[in-house]
């Protein structure tokens, strides 16, 4: 199941540092109309867009897969008992 919210634009800078310890497919911060792809939703980086200036954007939203947060939960349950 995943998730698909928008959010304001001084929410961006904070659900990008926490996105830095999510991988892609898990939590994703994006925006529309990001580097002249004015149509289309693009994926921000904390290292690379953490400096930048969002003002003249206005549609943010982060992306939130459920099942990818799960699948890794059993993964590292797997791992502990299997050292265990």
């Amino acid at each position: 199941m995943n998730f698909d919210f928008s959010i304001h634009q001084f929410l961006v800078r904070p659900s990008l540092w926490l996105s830095q310890f999510f991988n892609d497919n898990h939590f994703v911060v994006v925006c529309k109309g990001y580097g002249e792809d004015w149509k289309l939703y693009t994926g921000l980086d904390w290292g690379e867009d953490k400096d930048n200036d969002f003002r003249e954007y206005k549609d943010f939203r982060v992306w939130v897969s459920i099942y990818s947060f799960l699948e890794l939960e059993i993964k590292h349950e797997k791992d502990y008992y299997k050292y265990k």
